[in-house]
């Protein structure tokens, strides 16, 4: 049964060859998550003219990009005198997402999903005759390609990251535990940033802090479920399976937590995941977007190591030999008796630190608990 993908062949093979490959990048004395595309600040203008369909029209093009995001506001000039609907499709006129007028006036601007491929199609929608005034602005373009530099903490002799789709039949209690789980997208000092997060309820998610920190980020965040597969993400996938983050409800910076609420409650569609604490060598597994790319589980040589350990406080932590990659910044360590969260996955390896060479570190779920009421 085929078990890597191959960009999980490629890690493996560099980390072997003993090429320069980070556990971890450290930015502002962070963990960074894993980029994958820059803000290009733009100035583009769609102004719908009467009698001119195509006019209502305009394409937003970046050749060789995986997928583009578009920030979207109304432009300061418009007076339109009738509502409207703004719409983003992907290339062939596939519906991604749609943005009442309504909506823009209250969020002044927004960053829409990821759209697949290499163009997008912005359009306004219109019951009216009558366009006047109506006058749209993209002001930025993220061209989302696949990350080149991976970021591996492998802790053994071999890359153990299986991907989920493998659990649908031979272990179904772990993929429907994985449900819950969602690839986050975001946009944070001019990138875009990819990490991992969990449902705890119907609406609320957990993530790290050094992944979403504001609310400003939250309201740039998307969070895709249901991308278990090896098959490249479609336009149907993101407009029926991704949900906006809405509110930043609070987060600690010791504990690197942050909880948020996410827009349709999700939760209800694809479960929550319940929270424990962990126990020395306990047998784990860890749900998880490896450098952005489709879900996969951790599970061979996967335990808990030492507890407690130092993270960003004292004690804070517990040590583990979970492999990941960047982008697995966020992911829950669950155990595998009970499939319960014991930890949120945040370090790598940091092949600086003699101490944490061969270790990976989660924050104890127990002081996350205590710490946001849960």
């Amino acid at each position: 049964m085929l078990r890597k993908a191959l960009f999980i062949v490629v890690g493996a093979l560099l980390w072997a060859s003993g090429q320069p490959v980070a556990a971890q990048r450290m930015e502002n004395g962070n963990v960074r998550p894993v980029s994958d595309g820059i803000v290009q600040e733009v100035s583009m203008m769609l102004q719908p003219q009467s009698g001119q369909p195509q006019s209502a029209k305009m394409s937003v093009d970046s050749a060789g990009a995986k997928s583009i995001r578009i920030r979207i506001s109304i432009a300061e000039s418009a007076t339109p005198r009738t509502d409207f609907v703004v719409a983003v499709r992907d290339r062939n006129g596939g519906l991604v997402a749609r943005y009442p007028a309504a909506e823009l006036r209250v969020k002044q601007e927004v960053w829409s999903p990821p759209v697949p491929g290499a163009s997008v199609e912005v359009e306004v929608e219109t019951a009216a005759a009558d366009t006047a005034g109506i006058a749209i602005a993209v002001t930025g373009i993220i061209a989302q390609r696949t990350p080149g530099d991976p970021m591996l903490s492998v802790l053994g002799e071999t890359f153990d990251l299986e991907p989920m789709e493998v659990f649908r039949l031979e272990k179904p209690e772990i993929f429907k535990a994985g449900l819950a789980v969602a690839k986050l997208m975001f946009v944070r000092d001019g990138k875009s940033l990819a990490c991992t997060g969990f449902m705890i309820d119907d609406n609320r998610m957990l993530t790290n802090e050094h992944c979403i920190n504001s609310q400003a980020v939250c309201e740039s965040a998307v969070a895709l479920f249901g991308y278990d597969s090896n098959t490249s993400m479609t336009s149907e996938m993101v407009r029926d399976q991704s949900s906006a983050c809405l509110e930043f409800l609070s987060m600690d910076k010791k504990l690197d937590v942050a909880m948020v609420r996410l827009a349709n409650s999700p939760g209800k569609r694809w479960g929550r995941l319940k929270l424990a604490a962990a126990t020395p060598d306990e047998l784990s597994i860890v749900i998880h977007h490896p450098n952005g790319d489709p879900k996969y589980v951790t599970r061979e040589d996967c335990f808990v190591v030492k507890l407690p350990v130092d993270g960003r406080a004292k004690d804070t932590d517990f040590s583990h030999l979970c492999d990941t990659m960047g982008g697995s910044s966020g992911s829950p360590v669950l155990s595998r008796r009970s499939l319960e969260v014991i930890g949120l996955h945040h370090f790598g390896s940091d092949l600086a630190d003699p101490d944490w060479r061969d270790q990976n570190r989660a924050v104890r779920m127990e002081l996350i608990r205590t710490k946001l009421g849960l």
